[in-house]
């Protein structure tokens, strides 16, 4: 057991260590440098450090880069690419990634139109207490049959 703790104890240490020299893998510290551009609205860098930490995961990073897709940000407007993005994040249980989603499936933007997608991620967001979603899911509902 002292063995493995011997060999392990480095590792985790060496790994603290490098995340904290090399924060370029720290999907966190990318999307906190890409909020940083966006915020200075430099939307090239903003959304290159959006897409490292998308890569890496990172929930709210790959909803905002559907979003930069949508608005052609700092990149070519894309809705097959954000309807991508948001579904990456709206699959992690991203609460705004499914309402905005369900909004592309609502008018067909970057996916086939499809009013039963839509009610199905705006229900998700719904179940997480969204009240926008509540809202066009009230909407959307009776429309189906």
């Amino acid at each position: 057991m002292k063995k493995i703790l011997l060999i392990i104890l480095p590792l985790i240490g060496l790994l603290a260590v490098g995340t904290y020299l090399f924060p370029s893998n720290n999907a966190d510290h990318n999307f906190k440098r890409a909020m940083d551009y966006y915020d200075q609205e430099q939307f090239v860098k903003a959304t290159k450090y959006l897409k490292k930490a998308a890569l890496q995961g990172h929930i709210k990073a790959q909803n905002n880069l559907g979003t930069m897709y949508i608005e052609g940000l700092g990149v070519e407007q894309n809705f097959t690419e954000a309807a991508n993005w948001y579904r990456k994040s709206a699959e992690q249980n991203n609460v705004d990634a499914q309402f905005n989603l369900a909004a592309m499936y609502k008018k067909g933007e970057g996916v086939e139109k499809d009013i039963t997608q839509a009610i199905y991620w705006l229900r998700k967001a719904a179940d997480q207490g969204d009240k926008y979603a509540k809202d066009a899911l009230a909407e959307l509902e009776p429309t189906k049959e």
